[in-house]
């Protein structure tokens, strides 16, 4: 460490105010996992995905989640039902009702 800044192999490290775990993953419209590890994903119905987390956050973890779809509709995204170690998705439609989707996300919190 030098001035607050982390290196490692010569290459800048970010550092924050916590020690901090992150998640990320791509989920396939049938809850299948696209990328990313330490996370399984249940499709519950349409529409409606819980992911679980191979490992417990000490706390509430932050959520941010994306539609991954090629389709032009406007798609709503929402995040509900966090806690520790796992957090429900719904996705609705442009006409709101639920809806099928792709699917990315980040979770990041304390270890």
């Amino acid at each position: 460490d030098t001035g607050g800044n982390l290196t490692v192999n010569s290459k800048s490290v970010p550092v924050a105010e916590e020690n901090l775990r992150i998640v990320r993953g791509a989920v396939t419209i049938t809850g299948g996992t696209h990328a990313g590890s330490g996370f399984t994903v249940t499709r519950i119905n349409t529409g409606h995905y819980r992911v679980t987390l191979t490992s417990t956050f000490s706390a509430f973890p932050a959520i941010t989640l994306t539609p991954w779809s090629d389709i032009s509709t406007y798609d709503y995204i929402r995040v509900a039902n966090v806690t520790n170690n796992q957090f429900d998705v719904g996705i609705h439609a442009s006409n709101g009702g639920m809806t099928d989707r792709a699917f990315t996300f980040i979770a990041i919190g304390p270890r």
